[in-house]
């Protein structure tokens, strides 16, 4: 909680905090930031955008951003079940119904603040699952922004794991390499919980692409809410295959189980491992849908603050769209 308190007093606009509940024993943790432009004095306000962040981590990944993409329309910001200080919820050790279990409480977190219709946006596996949320909930998504999402690509047969592009020393990408085998049958971040009062200097050790980006504080919020019960992580665990691949790629399903109305926006870090090709794929699988693909230049994986300002540029220009409609072309025009 301090920590949290201390890396958002970084924020210059006012913000609301709040626990939704979404269960009898379970809440969700959520910021919600109002817009503040008007335009010739009178109050408007484009579609609500909702940002889910990534594994290990929680809406406190985008305190960097979000003062520079609520201006026009209501963002809220929400810790997964599992991660951050939402509820440490029990999954089910299965692939399939995991993701359906992140799915129902994402929806009945809409149901509880009271969303109709809203942009979701995802990073790494915040993108998987809204991704998965607008195959089962496709009548509320406006449109989808994956933030280089994790689980698109489909595990080819002689995988063998590199970190070439992960942003790590050259020793953690060799260390990470030789324990790759061992990593894929245990819970990531088990490492940081087994250390005790150690967690927080490997937290800073393995993460120096997030150390040097972020303040003390941020770190203190990755330790702190990974050294809790980890549902979250073992619900990833049972969605994942040989150490990072999805059991059920999305590849696979978004040209046949995603609504062919719905717009999506890629956005990646051109230097990221995350394989970036799966955006072209997703335009090829989807050719009479709205699909765009950016490649940001010198950004990695958390790309949203390698180019911070190239990132909520990209951000809002898609919000814009969706609030003019020039994202939903007609039936006769190709995907961008």
């Amino acid at each position: 909680e301090e920590a949290e308190r201390k890396t958002l007093t970084a924020l210059t606009s006012d913000y609301k905090l709040s626990f939704v509940p979404i269960g009898p024993d379970a809440v969700i943790r959520t910021i919600t930031m109002e817009p503040e432009e008007a335009v010739d004095g009178v109050e408007t306000e484009g579609t609500p955008l909702v940002m889910v962040h990534g594994f290990g981590c929680g809406f406190v990944q985008f305190y960097k951003n979000l003062d520079h993409i609520h201006s026009k329309r209501r963002v809220f910001g929400i810790d997964l079940p599992g991660f951050g200080r939402s509820t440490r919820v029990p999954f089910t050790p299965d692939a399939q119904t995991a993701e359906d279990e992140f799915v129902e409480a994402l929806e009945k977190w809409r149901l509880g603040v009271g969303l109709d219709k809203f942009i979701l946006l995802g990073h790494s596996l915040g993108g998987f699952l809204s991704c998965a949320y607008a195959m089962k909930h496709p009548s509320r998504v406006r449109h989808l922004i994956l933030v280089d999402p994790w689980g698109f690509p489909v595990c080819p047969e002689n995988f063998e794991p590199t970190f070439r592009n992960a942003r790590l020393t050259r020793r953690w990408q060799v260390f990470l390499k030789a324990i790759a085998p061992i990593a894929a049958r245990i819970n990531p971040l088990s490492p940081v919980r087994a250390a005790g009062p150690l967690g927080p200097y490997l937290i800073n050790r393995f993460r120096p692409d997030l150390a040097s980006k972020y303040n003390e504080s941020f770190m203190q919020y990755v330790y702190h809410s990974n050294a809790q019960n980890p549902t979250g992580e073992i619900a990833f665990s049972s969605m994942r295959s040989r150490l990072a691949w999805a059991q059920n790629p999305m590849l696979t399903r978004v040209g046949t189980e995603l609504d062919s109305s719905i717009p999506m926006t890629f956005i990646y870090g051109a230097d990221s491992w995350m394989d970036s090709s799966s955006g072209e794929t997703a335009q090829e699988k989807r050719p009479s849908s709205y699909v765009e693909v950016h490649k940001v230049q010198d950004a990695g994986h958390h790309v949203y603050v390698d180019q911070l300002e190239a990132f909520n540029s990209l951000v809002n220009g898609v919000c814009s769209k969706v609030d003019e409609g020039s994202d939903l072309p007609s039936p006769d025009t190709p995907n961008n």
